[in-house]
């Protein structure tokens, strides 16, 4: 019994590794697809367009990925991931899920890999447009006294830059 037990405890972990892969798959298609569109000029396919983020900070330091995403968690990263998370910024107010959570956000008992990114032991809510991103980030800056300068898109409709 043991023996099945561990068998399948290991097929599930498998399975859950696999839909976790095949999840950073199509978001890094997804991501590629947008840069594509971005070079072409093309609108965004969606509300939840993630345009480029920048963050300088106080001493002069740059993050400035062209995904907002990534510009986004290196900045939470390099802040550092517990100071933020002890802020208890909710990441959507609608579904009161925290910005960043010890666990993955699961739909009806399923993890559900699109909605954040792993950074080391946490979970960082990452599905929100660009001007969220924005949002959050000025808030962390705000209430941490960091002084950080950030720009990007800033209202979905029209997209104007701050």
């Amino acid at each position: 019994m043991n023996m099945h037990n561990s068998n399948s405890n290991s097929i599930d972990e498998m399975v859950s590794l696999l839909h976790q892969l095949l999840s950073e798959y199509r978001s890094e298609i997804q991501e590629l697809k947008k840069r594509v569109d971005i070079i072409e000029g093309k609108p965004p396919h969606s509300p939840i367009f993630d345009a480029p983020i920048t963050v300088i900070f106080p001493n002069g330091d740059k993050i400035a990925e062209t995904i907002g995403i990534r510009t986004f968690t290196k900045t939470i990263e390099k802040i550092g991931i517990e100071k933020v998370k002890k802020l208890n910024i909710l990441a959507l107010i609608y579904e009161r899920y925290p910005l960043i959570s010890d666990h993955r956000y699961t739909n009806n008992g399923i993890p559900d890999y699109s909605k954040q990114e792993r950074i080391g032991q946490y979970y960082i809510w990452k599905n929100s447009d660009t001007s969220k991103k924005v949002e959050c980030l000025n808030e962390i800056s705000d209430r941490l006294n960091l002084d950080l300068k950030i720009h990007g898109k800033t209202k979905p409709k029209g997209y104007s830059v701050t």
